[in-house]
Parts: structure tokens; C-alpha cells; sequence
């Protein structure tokens, strides 16, 4: 059948209809100058107008009919995505939560690995959200040499770089197997391959007690019916997606019918009978194993020839077959036979889902109405020229100016609509025209890009209104400019045909000339940009799932322009440009044992360095470069350390001393964007949670404007307008070095967790007997962190009425001893529940510092320190904001308590910490742990917590 192709006479929309248009234009005419304009014919100059203006229209509301993809890609061909979209995979998915999620991200993870088991240790103590036990079960054909660390060593580091705060994880363990024998009659049908056969149902056996868990990609599980939500609910893995429902349990119990019935259901078995199960050479009911062992049978055995009827026997047509077996192989067969499959499934996968590809439009570049009008009208490109009259040149002047104001219209239309990503972009716009400021870009060379004639052409904060240049869009647009004669001067020797158009070209590269300046201040008011602008933010916000209103209520105040507006959006766009890592992230602590090591405060600040590094910035010079290379080169890797260190304090002190938040008038929002940028790393060396509070109640201005304003002369003026003594006093410096130390190792703040601090303590529990007068016990043995956590757990789960049996089946060298009760006259106790009976506990470090576990300092999980000298801290507004950050930022299950620390004990605490943070980082070379310098820094911060005031000075008062 031929098809038939027609166009259908259907009704355009408005934007692209020009009889529709027009026909608007005529009525309202009609409607506001009926008297005046009679005459609303064709040929009347005024409908000319209008028909080309509806023509211009129609153009225009064709590009916005653009799709989305096709507007934002750029002239490569690539679509524009950063700061503008978050993928689906990167902005859905989260770091591991939930057990389920651990179970996955460490198979994707660890190539070992091939399932995992990990349980939890029910506890309540509020310095501890939770501890889990992990059991491993490794891939028997893997084998990498280049991997040096065991996979319980490799899984209990990648544990930790995903932990969440107030969460410990044991040390995993590898699953012990414990074996078992099978016996039985099994019939082979006639034609059936026994070899074959039988790895499969060693595959069936294996898969039935612990279940693989098989990753795949995006597009199978789409394909599935498998909403984008759930494909993405959990962590990011590499290898591809995991379905929850591939996570089986492992089978601790299995009865001899489960495994006939596996067998049975295999092709070519006719027939399975008498299965039973033998261990250690005894006969067994069941199998069954504990939760840190794994069934496996012993085929070997089972399959092994002879009389031996308890071993499986098999035969075809009644004929045996297991003296033909090589076991062995099969065993080999079946592990080599799963893993390819693993393989193949994996390289296969798509992991996320294919973004759009667009067609490049030039939006930007605009066709003048002018070009369009009959040659009558005398307005297009070679309307006049040096023979025309002066009073036709005038009158086309005229007309030309008349109409400009309507190209000049249309063409900021299209430049808004050609600039939709940075009027929705995380990041705030530079400029309000970007294709002439990209034009002013090109003509430069580099030594021009370097030291600019004008500081900042064409820079303004963050535009919400675009606009560009009429130079090659109306034709003979050059004498209707203003100030368009002033660069027409040059030698007499030049033409004036030739001095015309210099000039012209100078009056074009010129950003600040009168036209592109007039663009500049009358396109958008101040007060309108940032109204727009915080309205587009808070959409940004929404969109994504945060509440514009929770944010304003935090970020409320202003620190960075004084301006709430301008800070507010500051503030916004750098949270939306780092949304994506703090969403993924969300609770997660920092890497205890893989993060960064801290530095101690590398200089001392003396009113010296100070007036040294106040000085303008001079760039390093070659001779100074070489020596220190030459020092690099020469110095061990400690010292060469130090001196890098050194050198980065002075350099961040210098850029504090001598820069501010303007460049040449402008707010420099690109230097926030950097500095305020939240990298991979950042999330392993610290707490997200910490990350978040730094830059929502935006700590590190707080420490710039305090050191910019420790320095500032005015500030120790007495009312002579005299300086009475050298500034900054000692004090001043010593608070500008701990500042400084803050700023450049902690975001601001130190945050510190209880559980962690009581990893290094050693516990003495100690037990309550009978009814009041009460008997008194102690444990005779002092245990660790781990230890102790168990014994909570059973100690709370004791149903015995018998307390020393109850520790003697718990552990063998648990034993009680009787204690005075004067000594535990501070103790809270626990009551165990349906006994006589209960308990608390000590924890103290190299014996000293012994506090009890119920001890108010322990009823938080989080211990966030402040330095007191920092004015804004004690304010009551920046109170306020953080209590409504621990309201509302601050998962149900964690509590922080925020502490005010004097100089002096900052001074004491920043050495302490340091040195119990870089003890608690695994060391690979030495394949251990500093716990002795861990142990006793602990112990020394406790007390210097202890001290510490839970408000600062000023909300005393």
C-alpha cells in the first residue's frame, strides 16, 4: 500500500503563529490609539513595523521550542551537565546505611570477597549507634599476587572508609567451613554426561547453602520493570547494580530431604534416595553450623569408590560409575564454571543509564529586523552611502535609532534563552553578556590575559538578565551608538576611511565603552538580581529535596558582603555545587584509620611575620626556585615534609593578610566556589557531618575576618587615634596561630567521637548483687573495647540467676572478686532485667583518667570544639543557628555537644588530638596501629574535655 504524505492545516501556538500575532498587535492598537492611527493597512509604515516584529517573534518563540537537550548542548557537541544536573547514579545513591548495603558495596569492592555476613551487636549506649560482626566468605579460585593485604585486612579498611559516624566494625573473619559427608543412592538416566552432571549439582548445593550474589546492570534491571529509585537505593558500585533480592541469608540448617530434593530437580537424575549426612565419621540428622562457620560437603569423599555404602553411590542402568569419577576436577570445574559467569555477567553491564544527546543551536547569534524591512525604509546594510543626501541619512538614522530599541530587545531575548544553563546553574553567572565577554577573551593575547587593561570587564554578581552587543547583528549600528567618535584619532597620514574603522574596531574591544556600559547598569537593578536570583536558588533547592526555608533559618546572617541577600545566595550556590557529595555521604564519619595525618601548628605567628606577610605577594624567583628544589632534593622525606608544610601555613596566612572578598569591585564568588569545595578526600578525612556545619554556618569566614581583623591597625586605636602599644599583643598571635591551625586542618571546628576515644581504654565492670545493702563485684580482668562491647550485650541478655557461672560460659577467665562499696559510691548501676543483679563499668587509660561509663562526657556521640576567642561563636544568633543544625542535620539516633575551648586550652588540646588522630591510622608498612601514643593522648584529651564549657563565654553572661 503507497503512503500518503500531506500537511495538515493545524493551529500553531501563539509564539510561532504570525497571523495570530498580528492580528494581536492590530487589536491593541485599535484598542490604545484608535484616533491617532486610522490607517491599519499594509501599506501603512506602522503595520510594516508590526509585521516585522511579529516575524522577529516568530523566530524567537521557534528557538524556545527548542528541546531542553538541544538548547544546553555546546558547540562541541557535548551537553552541558555540571552545575546543572546531577545523574541519576551519582545524586539517588548513598554511602552504605543499612547492613544491606555494606553486603553490597563490599563484594563490588573487594574481589576476594565472595559474600559476606554482617551482624549486628545490639547496644545501647548513646556514644555508640552500632557494632557489627562481619564474617567473610572468600572466592576459591582467586588469585591476585599483586594483592598484599589479606581480604579481611582489605575488607575492615574499606569498612572504615564508608562507616558511618558513632559505628564500629570488628576486625571481619573468614567463614570456617565445616564439613560434611553424603551418602545415598543416586540413578543417572541413560545418555547423560556424570562429569557434567555432577558439577551441577555440586554448583546447586553450593548455591543453595549460600546463595551468589550476581551484579547487573541498569538496562537489564529496566528492562525488568525495576523503578530508577530502586536500581540506585544504596551505594555506588563499579561492576554494576545489586538487587536486594540477590542478598540470600546463609543456610546454618540443613535437612537431608532439602538435599534430595536440590538433586532430584537436576535434568538427567532419575532417581535420589536414603540421603544422609555424616561428620567427624558420625552419623548426622542434620547439618548445621554457627554463625561464623559455613556447610560444605566433602565430595571427594562422598563420591569416593569402594563397598563403602555410606558414601554416595551412583549409578546409570545399574551400573556403578564412582570408580570413573576424578573428584577432584569436578570440584575444580564447578568453582572455575561459576566465576566465568560471574565474569561475564559483570564486563556485560550498563551502569547507568545513557544521557541524551542534543543538536548544537546557535541561539546567541540574532538577525536584526532590519535586515528585513523593504529597501524603501532605507535601515538594511547598504541603505546609504557617501552620495546620499544628509537629510535622508538622517532620516534613516532616525528610523534605524527607533528600531534598535526593538533589536536590542530581541536580541537580549535570545541571549536569555541561549543562556538558560547559567541562569539555572549551581554556580552563580560572572557576566550578563558572555558572548561579547568571550569575544573580549579571544582578541587578548596571554600576556594581555595576564594583566588586564580593564580589572574586571563585563564582571557583575550574579546576573539573572543576559544581554549582548548589537556591533554585527544591525547593520550600520556604529553612528546610533553613544560616544561612538571617541577612539577617531590617529596620524595625519592615515584615511579617514581607514581611521573609521579603527575606530570602530576600538570602540567594539572596548568593554566599558558608554553603549556596553549603559547594557550593564540599566538591564538589571541590584535589588532585582538578587531577589531573582535567591528565587531561582531556593527552585534549585527544592528540586532536589532540601528545603529552602530549613536553609535560610541556617545560613541566616551575613559574613562574606554584608549584604543577608547576597550571602544567602554565596551560600546556596556553593551548597548546591557540593549537594551531590554531601547528599551521597550524608552520616558518614571520617576514615579513623586511612585518613590524612594532621600537622601541628608549623609556625609561630609573631607581630613580625605578620608585617611581613601583610606585604604585597611577590612571585617566587627563579634562584628562589632552585633553591628549593635543591633543598627537596637534599633533606629526608620528614624534613622536606615540615618545610612544605611551613611554607603552605605562610602562603594561606598571606593570602589571608593581603586578599578580600572583592577583586577590582567585584565579589570574587569563583575564590569561594574553590576554597569552599568539598573533595573525595575531604569525605574520608572528615565526618560529613562536620563538612555540612563548616560551610552552611560558613566557619572558615568567621576565622579570615578575625585573623583580617586581629591585624587591622584601627582595632588598637585609643581615643587619641593612637596605637599604644605594639600590635598584635601575644595573646592575639597565639589566638591567630590556633586559628589559622583550625582553618587549614579541622574546616573550623573539631569534631571528635565518644566511641573512639573509648577504643583505646581498657574497662573494668563491676556488678551490683542482691537488694539494698548491696554486694559489690568486680571482674578481675580488665578488657578492651571490643570485649567489653560483648559483654554488654550478654550481660544485658542474662536470664541465669547465677552471675559467676554466667561469665564462666561467656569466658573462662572471668571471675568475680569482691570490692568495697565506698569505691563505687559515684557509680550509676544497670539494672539486668528478671535478676538480682547489676552492672556498670570504668574505663581508664595507662591507668589513669578513670571515668565511668555512664559519665555525662559519654552521653553524646559527637564532641564538637570551639575556640571561645572567635566573637561570632558567642553570639546568639550563630547559637541559634547551630542548635537548629543539631535539630535539624543531626540524624535521631546521634547527639553532639558543642564545647567552648580558651585559647590556652587549644594551645594544650591541638597537639594531643593530633597525635591520638595519626595513632589511630593504620600504619602499612609496619602493618599496625600506634596504640601505646593512642592510649595515652586519649587519656589526656578526656581530661582536658572534662575542663572544657559546654557555651561560650559571652552566653554566660
Amino acid at each position: 500500500m503507497t503512503q500518503e504524505n500531506h500537511i495538515v492545516d493545524a493551529q500553531l501556538p501563539l509564539e510561532l503563529d504570525f497571523k495570530s500575532l498580528k492580528a494581536e498587535g492590530l487589536a491593541y492598537i485599535q484598542k490604545h490609539s484608535s484616533t491617532e492611527w486610522s490607517n491599519l493597512n499594509p501599506s501603512d509604515p506602522g503595520v510594516t513595523i508590526l509585521e516585522q516584529l511579529c516575524y522577529a517573534f516568530t523566530e524567537l518563540g521557534y528557538c524556545a521550542n527548542f528541546s531542553m537537550k538541544d538548547i544546553l548542548t555546546q558547540k562541541n557537541g557535548d551537553l552541558t551537565m555540571e552545575n546543572q544536573f546531577y545523574e541519576p547514579q551519582n545524586i539517588l545513591t548513598t554511602s552504605p546505611i543499612t547492613i544491606e548495603d555494606y553486603t553490597k558495596y563490599i563484594i563490588d569492592q573487594i574481589e576476594s570477597v565472595k559474600n559476606v555476613i554482617i551482624s549486628p551487636i545490639p547496644v545501647n549506649f548513646p556514644f555508640m549507634n552500632g557494632v557489627y560482626k562481619v564474617y567473610l566468605l572468600i572466592d576459591p579460585t582467586y588469585d591476585d599476587p599483586t594483592v598484599t593485604d589479606s581480604p579481611t585486612t582489605e575488607t575492615f579498611y574499606v569498612l572504615n572508609s564508608a562507616r558511618n559516624v558513632g559505628e564500629l566494625f570488628l576486625m571481619p573473619q573468614l567463614l570456617s567451613p565445616k564439613t560434611y559427608t553424603i551418602s545415598g543412592d543416586l540413578k543417572l538416566k541413560s545418555g547423560y554426561d556424570i562429569n557434567t552432571m555432577l558439577t551441577e549439582m555440586i554448583q546447586t548445593i553450593n548455591q543453595y547453602i549460600f546463595p551468589d550474589v550476581t551484579e547487573t546492570g541498569y538496562d537489564k534491571l529496566k528492562a525488568e520493570g525495576e523503578t530508577t529509585n530502586e536500581i540506585f537505593n544504596g551505594p555506588t558500585l563499579q561492576n554494576g547494580w545489586i538487587p536486594s533480592e540477590s542478598i540470600q541469608p546463609k543456610k546454618d540448617t540443613i535437612q537431608p530431604f532439602e538435599i534430595t530434593k536440590l538433586i532430584q530437580d537436576i535434568e538427567g537424575v532419575q532417581s535420589i534416595s536414603k540421603i544422609a549426612f555424616t561428620y567427624n565419621e558420625q552419623p548426622a540428622t542434620s547439618a548445621i553450623c554457627d554463625e561464623n562457620e559455613i556447610l560444605t560437603f566433602d565430595f571427594s569423599t562422598s563420591f569416593s569408590s569402594g563397598k563403602n555404602t555410606e558414601n554416595l553411590q551412583i549409578s546409570t542402568q545399574g551400573k556403578p560409575l564412582n570408580a570413573t569419577l576424578n573428584t577432584s576436577l569436578i570440584d575444580e570445574l564447578a568453582n572455575m564454571q561459576q566465576s566465568s559467569a560471574q565474569i561475564n555477567e559483570v564486563a556485560a553491564v550498563q551502569v547507568a543509564p545513557t544521557l541524551p544527546t542534543g543538536k548544537f543551536r546557535d541561539i546567541t547569534s540574532y538577525y536584526s529586523i532590519q535586515n528585513t524591512f523593504p529597501e524603501a525604509y532605507a535601515v538594511g546594510l547598504n541603505a546609504v552611502n557617501d552620495n546620499t543626501p544628509d537629510f535622508q541619512v538622517a532620516q534613516s538614522r532616525q528610523l534605524k535609532g527607533y528600531l534598535s530599541l526593538f533589536d536590542q530587545l530581541l536580541s537580549n531575548q535570545f541571549a536569555q534563552l541561549a543562556n538558560i544553563d547559567k541562569l539555572f546553574s549551581f554556580k552563580n553567572a560572572i557576566t550578563g553578556a558572555p558572548a561579547d565577554l568571550e569575544h573580549y577573551n579571544n582578541i587578548k593575547t596571554p600576556q594581555e590575559k595576564a594583566t588586564p587593561k580593564y580589572p574586571a570587564p563585563f564582571e557583575v554578581f550574579s546576573p539573572t538578565y543576559f544581554y549582548q552587543s548589537l556591533y554585527t547583528s544591525v547593520p550600520n549600528v556604529e553612528p546610533l551608538l553613544r560616544n561612538n567618535q571617541i577612539f577617531n584619532f590617529g596620524p595625519i597620514s592615515q584615511s579617514e576611511t581607514a581611521l573609521a574603522h579603527e575606530n570602530w574596531l576600538q570602540y567594539q574591544d572596548d568593554p566599558y565603552n558608554s553603549y556596553m556600559y549603559g547594557l550593564l547598569v540599566f538591564t538589571e537593578k541590584d535589588t532585582v538580581n538578587l531577589q531573582r536570583r535567591n528565587e531561582l536558588l531556593d527552585h534549585l533547592l527544592a528540586r532536589h529535596g532540601e528545603s529552602p526555608l530549613v536553609i535560610d533559618t541556617l545560613i541566616y546572617g551575613t559574613v562574606y558582603s554584608g549584604d543577608v541577600l547576597k550571602d544567602a545566595i554565596i551560600i546556596k550556590s556553593v551548597y548546591l555545587q557540593n549537594l551531590g557529595i554531601l547528599s551521597y555521604n550524608r552520616t558518614k564519619a571520617y576514615n579513623s584509620i586511612g585518613a590524612k595525618k594532621l600537622q601541628n601548628s608549623a609556625v609561630q605567628i609573631t607581630p613580625e611575620l605578620l608585617e611581613e606577610l601583610s606585604k604585597r605577594e611577590i612571585p617566587q624567583t627563579a634562584s628562589e626556585r632552585a633553591d628549593e628544589l635543591q633543598y627537596i632534593s637534599s633533606h629526608t622525606a620528614e624534613e622536606v615534609e615540615n618545610y612544605l608544610n611551613v611554607k603552605s601555613t605562610k602562603k594561606e596566612l598571606q593570602n589571608i593578610l593581603t586578599h578580600t572578598y572583592k577583586n577590582n569591585g567585584v565579589f570574587n564568588i569563583a575564590l569561594v566556589n574553590e576554597k569552599q569545595k568539598i573533595t573525595k578526600q575531604d569525605c574520608l578525612d572528615y565526618a560529613t557531618l562536620s563538612l555540612k556545619l563548616s560551610l552552611l554556618l560558613t566557619l572558615r569566614p568567621f576565622y579570615i575576618n578575625f585573623i583580617q581583623e586581629s591585624v587591622d591597625p584601627e582595632a588598637y586605636l585609643d581615643e587619641n587615634d593612637e596605637v599604644p602599644n605594639p600590635f598584635p599583643s601575644d595573646e592575639v598571635c597565639s589566638q591567630i596561630e590556633v586559628a589559622l591551625w583550625m582553618i587549614m586542618e579541622r574546616k573550623g571546628m573539631i569534631s571528635i567521637e565518644t566511641n573512639l576515644l573509648l577504643q583505646s581504654g581498657s574497662f573494668e565492670v563491676l556488678i551490683q548483687e542482691g537488694t539494698s545493702p548491696f554486694s559489690y563485684y568486680r571482674i578481675n580482668t580488665m578488657i578492651n573495647y571490643a570485649d567489653f562491647i560483648t559483654l554488654s550485650m550478654q550481660l544485658d541478655s542474662m536470664t541465669t540467676q547465677d552471675m559467676q557461672t554466667y561469665l564462666h560460659s561467656i569466658n573462662a577467665d572471668y571471675t568475680l572478686e569482691g570490692i568495697d562499696s565506698s569505691t563505687v559510691t559515684d557509680a550509676t548501676f544497670t539494672a539486668i532485667e528478671n535478676t538480682m543483679y547489676a552492672w556498670t563499668a570504668s574505663v581508664t587509660w595507662d591507668n589513669q583518667n578513670s571515668l565511668y561509663i555512664t559519665d555525662s562526657l559519654f552521653e553524646n556521640t559527637l564532641l564538637w570544639i570551639f575556640p571561645d576567642f572567635i566573637k561570632d561563636f558567642s553570639t546568639s544568633t550563630w547559637q541559634q543557628r547551630l542548635s537548629y543544625f543539631m535539630e535539624c542535620q543531626l540524624p535521631i539516633e546521634l547527639q553532639a555537644n558543642p564545647l567552648y575551648a580558651t585559647v590556652e586550652n587549644m594551645q594544650t588540646l591541638i597537639p594531643l588530638y593530633v597525635s591520638w588522630f595519626n595513632a589511630n591510622i593504620y600504619n602499612a608498612t609496619t602493618e599496625s596501629y600506634d596504640t601505646t601514643l593512642a592510649t595515652s593522648s586519649a587519656g589526656s584529651i578526656i581530661t582536658l574535655l572534662k575542663e572544657l564549657k559546654t557555651t561560650p563565654p559571652e552566653s554566660n553572661a
